[in-house]
């Protein structure tokens, strides 16, 4: 499926994604890269690119290459708050039916101000 294929036809105006969306997008980049090296993952096998430990930025680099694919935007400080979403779905979607079977849900601002999120470790979804 193209990247394209995840464009809401019906996305209206929405507002630039707020702080609090950047810290839970930072501390998903993290959780993912923790998860992956638990399970004795490479970015290779996650992402289908080069073998690298996927570290957060490398999480972050695949984040970018799908928001410039599916958005033309460059920068997280563009993006919307419904964009961020669009773009968590689709990562989301391919780590969770890629080798990884990872899924991670994003941070909530519960979670964030809390500090409680857990990373999945070993475990298979």
């Amino acid at each position: 499926m193209a990247i394209e294929d995840f464009i809401d036809a019906s996305l209206k105006e929405d507002r630039q994604r707020t702080k609090l969306q950047n810290r839970a997008l930072h501390k998903w980049f993290k959780q993912v890269s923790d998860a992956l090296i638990s399970m004795g993952m490479t970015s290779d096998r996650a992402f289908s690119s080069m073998e690298i430990v996927p570290t957060p930025e490398v999480v972050k680099s695949a984040w970018k290459q799908v928001q410039q694919q599916l958005l033309s935007k460059e920068s997280t400080t563009e993006l919307t708050t419904k964009e961020i979403d669009m773009v968590y779905d689709v990562i989301n979607k391919v780590l969770a039916e890629g080798e990884s079977h990872l899924h991670i849900p994003f941070p909530n601002m519960v979670d964030l101000l809390n500090n409680t999120i857990e990373v999945p470790h070993d475990k298979r979804y």
